[in-house]
């Protein structure tokens, strides 16, 4: 009887392990973050800087073309290969936008004295994008907006508090333009018809940029 019994809860076991593996295998893999260890034509991110992806997930995706730093990516023989990366880059950044989560809220002084305040949107834990926030009444500011006020009149739990809601209310535009000396592929996210931030994308197509200089700002001042 108990030879009968061991062999039911092991045959138990043994089904639910298969379906946990079929479930996990079934799982598609997440955009990667470019780390140091991928070729990149900026300097390498600081070591408290984004996490990098275990080796199961990097090797999934197809290797990036090593570049030289400072050379030009865009020649009459290149410009025909990075055009056919444009649909995998749209197909990245809207993965991307369904993984993105509120980060930390912060405050700096910006080159007038002018309070600035700015919350990280992360994405497997680095900062992807930033959103900038009026000091006067904590609305989100369109892109190219700078209230230049040295007060603070907001509370940051106020705003770290509705940064989820925020962060469902973005809307890609899955359009991008090029830019090639960071040799990245920039989308638009979109809050009431402004553009409030933008996600970068590798010329390849595939590879996630973090923003390194809001990361680091947001590990110093983040709150």
């Amino acid at each position: 009887m108990k030879i009968l019994i061991f062999l039911a809860l092991l045959t138990s076991l043994t089904i639910v392990s298969l379906f946990a593996q079929k479930s996990t295998a079934q799982e598609p893999s997440l955009p990667p973050l470019l780390t140091a260890k991928q070729p990149q034509m900026h300097p390498a991110p600081p070591e408290t800087t984004p996490l990098e992806q275990p080796p199961s997930t990097v090797k999934a995706h197809p290797p990036t073309p090593p570049l030289r730093p400072g050379a030009p990516l865009l020649t009459p023989s290149s410009i025909k290969e990075l055009l056919k990366n444009v649909n995998t880059a749209v197909a990245t950044a809207e993965k991307v936008k369904n993984h993105l989560k509120p980060g930390k809220v912060w405050i700096r002084k910006g080159p007038a004295g002018e309070t600035e305040i700015k919350a990280g949107v992360l994405y497997q834990g680095s900062v992807a994008a930033v959103l900038n926030f009026s000091p006067v009444d904590g609305s989100v500011l369109p892109l190219g907006f700078h209230v230049r006020i040295a007060e603070n009149n907001i509370k940051l739990e106020q705003i770290q508090n509705n940064l989820a809601n925020l962060l469902n209310r973005l809307q890609l535009l899955p359009a991008a333009e090029f830019r090639e000396p960071e040799a990245s592929w920039i989308f638009p996210l979109c809050l009431d018809h402004s553009i409030v931030a933008h996600l970068k994308i590798y010329f390849d197509g595939v590879y996630v940029v973090p923003d390194y200089p809001a990361n680091q700002e947001m590990i110093y001042y983040g709150k």
